[in-house]
């Protein structure tokens, strides 16, 4: 069994079309489906898909991203896809997440990336919900192991932080107090699976 920990930035296109991206999402929705995975979803990620539906249709913008029937449509049918778990499990945040960003923060702020916005390059750094997201990813990989265990995101940022945590050598383990308990998780562009 695969257990995968679905970010908003890529379950969104579930319901929300993307030629390229959602016969993707929509692979691992069939994979759960057949009963060969099992699809985790932060509860702060649900709260923001919903936010993510309602910021394209009603964000000030002529025209709106979507239109009221979608929204209405991809409202309730997620709600359907998390209600009783159905399709998604609405995983809990807990102390363990927590106690789990101090082994994320340092190296987050020390790995400098940039990205383009509005033509300029702008420093890029996850939020604490992208931090809290990885964190999570920690303690399934500690409850199911590691090869059966994978972050989906489309935040290239948090798939670029995860690369590098997984890469971390005994010294910087060693010198930031990272017990041997802490393994830290794949993840996968949505893009790219």
């Amino acid at each position: 069994m695969k257990y995968y920990l679905i970010d908003t930035s890529a379950v969104v296109y579930r319901y929300i079309p993307s030629t390229i991206l959602t016969p993707k999402i929509n692979r691992l929705i069939q994979q759960r489906q057949d009963g060969k995975a099992f699809l985790f979803m932060p509860n702060f990620c649900i709260a923001e898909v919903f936010n993510t539906f309602a910021k394209y249709r009603f964000r000030y913008r002529k025209p709106k991203k979507i239109s009221q029937e979608k929204y209405e449509e991809s409202h309730e049918n997620f709600a359907e896809a998390i209600q009783n778990a159905k399709l998604i499990y609405h995983y809990e945040l807990n102390r363990y997440h927590i106690l789990n960003v101090d082994y994320i923060v340092p190296f987050e702020h020390q790995f400098y990336l940039t990205r383009k916005t509005k033509g300029e390059d702008k420093e890029w750094f996850l939020s604490t919900f992208d931090i809290l997201f990885i964190s999570m990813g920690i303690e399934l990989v500690r409850m199911m192991g590691f090869d059966n265990v994978c972050l989906v995101s489309d935040d290239k940022r948090i798939i670029t932080i995860c690369s590098l945590l997984m890469k971390l050598g005994n010294y910087m383990r060693k010198k930031f107090g990272i017990p041997s308990y802490v393994i830290y998780p794949q993840a996968k562009l949505l893009s790219s699976m």
